[in-house]
């Protein structure tokens, strides 16, 4: 393919290794101020991140350890904790995120609308949960949904439940509820 050259055309200057306007001691002082975060980066992060990948490799017990291959990696995909773990966690993930995105690309939308009225009333009704304590929205959504809660005697006063949802004690309504909880929290 050929290429073709526009006449009065500038090269880009963005390149890897093009050029740069900065003088050699504006570029060191540059390097020395992320120097700080990138070495408590590489202690706290990589470190750890690299360590743990070399341990899952080995085998022992205290501090003698052997290199033993693959067999923790095929132990662990052998228990039915760590699996049942990893379906959690890949349900959530399937189910809350889609959902978290969606409803966060509507309510960004329908709050960047400038004939709205109370956009700053809306916009602090949504981001509250975001800075409300965690013990103090676990505690609002633990009564909220107890088989006595406002939801329960909600859903059976419109007689969409027959009885209380065992939004607590069920397993499925649990999963559910955790949905419900962390999307209200962080969208």
């Amino acid at each position: 393919m050929a290429q073709t050259q526009i006449e009065g055309a500038v090269a880009p200057r963005w390149r890897f290794g093009a050029p740069s306007h900065l003088g050699r001691g504006e570029r060191i002082s540059g390097w020395l101020f992320i120097a700080p975060a990138l070495i408590l980066l590489g202690i706290f992060m990589i470190y750890p991140i690299i360590w743990s990948l070399w341990m899952s490799f080995q085998v022992g017990k205290g501090m003698n350890f052997s290199f033993g291959g693959w067999a923790n990696i095929i132990r662990l995909t052998k228990d039915p904790v760590f699996l049942r773990a990893l379906g959690n966690t890949c349900l959530f993930f399937f189910i809350q995120v889609p959902i978290m995105i969606v409803l966060a690309l509507v309510f960004a939308n329908a709050l960047n609308d400038p004939t709205l009225r109370f956009r700053g009333l809306f916009r602090t009704a949504i981001f509250l949960p975001c800075v409300t304590s965690l013990i103090a929205y676990s505690t609002l959504f633990k009564s909220m949904f107890a088989t006595d809660g406002v939801v329960n005697k909600a859903l059976m006063a419109l007689h969409v439940a027959a009885g209380p949802v065992p939004w607590l004690q069920d397993p499925f309504w649990s999963k559910v509820l955790i949905i419900l909880a962390i999307t209200w929290r962080w969208t």
